[in-house]
């Protein structure tokens, strides 16, 4: 139970990271140096100097306490994975939406988009079918980092949500002296 709600908490955020950071990276490339390049771009340097526990922490006071909008810990229905999820991912989207960017303000240089734009395709056509194919080959290989990171994210995650997950059977098991399982878990974080 324990590793099936930490493997939802990491599933949602990586579909929250590959769906945010795909098409605002490449609308970021395509309208780059324009206002809305600026803000995107303005958003992932917040997204990546923003510390993890200090947006939950953040998000918990206003969104949660103040606003009463969402729960602040515990597992149940969406409602308790929208917090979690959004502390999760703002960093893998702000990192993953940068590179994104950059990739494809390099596939849009490329010869071969200049031919098929003289070709007479659409601009819609070139970037989202021609250009986005191989800006996307970076994104991929980043992927795989991207989800170990979001393992070990996951640890403060639970513990300041109260996620009922690896981390929070971690410190269970620590607190009532059950050695192995303690044990057990940090080697599986190690690795």
């Amino acid at each position: 139970e324990f590793g099936k709600n930490s493997a939802i908490l990491v599933g949602a955020s990586a579909l929250v990271i590959l769906s945010l950071a795909i098409p605002l990276g490449v609308i970021a490339a395509v309208k780059r140096n324009s206002w809305i390049d600026q803000l995107i771009m303005g958003f992932a340097a917040l997204g990546m100097g923003v510390p993890n526990f200090i947006l939950a922490l953040f998000l918990i006071l206003i969104v949660g306490i103040e606003l009463d909008l969402l729960p602040i810990s515990g597992k149940g229905g969406i409602k308790h994975l929208i917090l979690p999820v959004t502390v999760l991912s703002a960093e893998g989207v702000a990192v993953m939406l940068r590179l994104m960017r950059a990739s494809m303000l390099e596939q849009l240089q490329q010869d071969y988009i200049r031919t098929l734009r003289a070709k007479g395709l659409s601009q819609r056509r070139v970037i989202w079918q021609h250009a986005l194919r191989n800006a996307l080959l970076p994104i991929i290989s980043l992927s795989a980092l991207q989800i170990s990171a979001l393992i070990g994210y996951t640890f403060v995650v639970e513990i300041i949500f109260r996620w009922p997950g690896i981390s929070q059977l971690l410190i269970t098991s620590t607190l009532d002296r059950d050695y192995p399982v303690a044990l057990i878990i940090t080697l599986l974080f190690t690795i």
